[in-house]
């Protein structure tokens, strides 16, 4: 913490100094929304990749402010945003996003809670990335990053970009082991014309120190340079990175034709897992590239606006996780054993929102009883579809809608609860209709049906941006 807030004031002080700006810009913007559903939670595409402004409870009105301004100085640049949210029923209140940014040229450094989400999948109607997906609340981060993808430094060939972050952030209170750390890191490199064009890359996370039942665990400075270069720990059981590892595999090609933009890309899972002292070679099977657990998608955008001018479409598989081997494989995503919150920030999943968290199991009844119940993901095997669309109706009115079909066969740690495996299909229809120039309504409506969920909701809201 104590690194975040010194962040913050640096970049405050060199805000302060700043006097002959070329450029500045300030918005705002509020809404307030009223949410129902037929079953105490909500339906799963109304409350999810939305940072956790939704409450998943059967009513509730929800308030959102925010305001950002940027400034700019020659190369620098100069950023914040605010973001203050309450859900009036359920009496929770927070600080959903504060940021501060410098970026000179193609490079940044930033502090605090920001909106982002990290793998290179379609930002707008995706299912949502294996990494971060946007559906748990910002996690408080500083660090240093490029501004997207920018030429290579040094050799700036116009066909080759870079994009390339580290950052180090803070995890909280609010999990099993309390006040541990993250550490974030991605490289990714882009091949090509703005025509067409080649990306891959990856991004690694690990959850590290932090105490646990009045135990410390290792937290120093020689220990997070473990952690970045993901090192073994050696012990009489085996080898174990320290802290909690994964991480995504991005790759994909752009091609512009015409009217329209073509994107494909996969995106693979990786998790570094306990391994046999006399297997120790295996460790490495755990960042294969060419793994089975992926997620493969189309997404397609039209320039001129018409009735359907943004389609995606995606097949996700997890269901392999390393094979059945116990020495090799059954690598449980988004679950540790010691870092038992798992993948998961206030309570939410913070990649996939398809896997099945422990709260969610709840509001399905499933594994109540559960001698396993201390994994925070109760359904991580799983094989679905996903189609999103967008679009004009009319000029003041644009829809969106996804509809996802899912099998879910739990982890290989609860076999009995989810089989035969539990088929379900969850669907969303968005209207919205624009007012004024600032003045928009917003309408909602998600369904659940299947083995897990049969539920309906409906989320009402008023938009309005200066």
């Amino acid at each position: 913490m104590r690194i975040y807030i010194i962040s913050m004031a640096l970049i405050s002080q060199c805000w302060s100094k700043v006097t002959l700006a070329q450029k500045d810009t300030l918005t705002f913007a509020a809404g307030i929304y009223t949410s129902y559903a037929t079953k105490p939670y909500q339906p799963l595409w109304i409350v999810s990749n939305q940072y956790d402004l939704i409450p998943d409870n059967p009513q509730d009105i929800i308030l959102d402010v925010s305001g950002k301004y940027s400034l700019k100085f020659k190369s620098f640049k100069l950023e914040t945003a605010a973001e203050l949210v309450g859900n009036l029923f359920a009496e929770r209140y927070w600080v959903q996003e504060f940021y501060g940014k410098m970026k000179f040229k193609t490079w940044q450094i930033t502090g605090g809670r920001e909106k982002v989400r990290v793998g290179e999948v379609d930002s707008l109607l995706s299912s949502g990335s294996l990494a971060i997906s946007g559906n748990a609340r910002p996690i408080p981060k500083v660090g240093v990053q490029s501004n997207g993808f920018v030429p290579v430094p040094i050799l700036q060939w116009p066909w080759l970009q870079i994009k390339f972050s580290l950052l180090h952030g803070w995890m909280g209170q609010e999990r099993v082991v309390k006040g541990s750390y993250l550490h974030e890191k991605s490289l990714y490199l882009k091949v090509g014309k703005e025509a067409i064009n080649l990306y891959g890359g990856m991004a690694h996370f690990a959850i590290w120190g932090g105490q646990k039942q009045n135990r410390q665990l290792p937290h120093q400075l020689s220990d997070y340079f473990q952690v970045v270069i993901a090192a073994s720990s050696k012990s009489k059981y085996g080898h174990q990175g320290l802290g909690d590892h994964m991480g995504v595999w991005d790759w994909g090609m752009n091609y512009q034709i015409s009217q329209f933009h073509v994107r494909l890309y996969t995106q693979s899972i990786f998790e570094r897992g306990y391994v046999p002292l006399a297997q120790e070679p295996a460790k490495s099977k755990g960042m294969m590239l060419l793994s089975r657990d992926r997620l493969v998608g189309a997404s397609f955008q039209r320039h001129n606006k018409k009735w359907i001018d943004h389609m995606v479409l995606e097949y996700i598989s997890t269901q392999y996780q390393g094979g059945l081997k116990a020495t090799d494989g059954k690598y449980n995503y988004y679950n540790d054993a010691t870092y038992a919150s798992g993948w998961t920030y206030y309570n939410q999943i913070i990649g996939t929102p398809l896997f099945i968290s422990r709260r969610q199991a709840s509001n399905y009844f499933i594994g109540e009883n559960n001698s396993n119940n201390w994994r925070s993901i109760m359904s991580n095997r799983i094989q679905g579809f996903h189609v999103g669309l967008s679009g004009i109706i009319t000029q003041p009115l644009t829809y969106k809608t996804l509809i996802t079909y899912t099998k879910h066969y739990g982890n290989f740690h609860n076999d009995e609860l989810f089989t035969p495996s539990k088929r379900q299909m969850n669907a969303l229809l968005e209207l919205s209709w624009k007012l004024f120039s600032r003045l928009s309504v917003k309408g909602i409506f998600g369904v659940d049906r299947g083995k897990l969920s049969n539920n309906q909701g409906l989320l009402l809201g008023v938009e309005w941006i200066y």
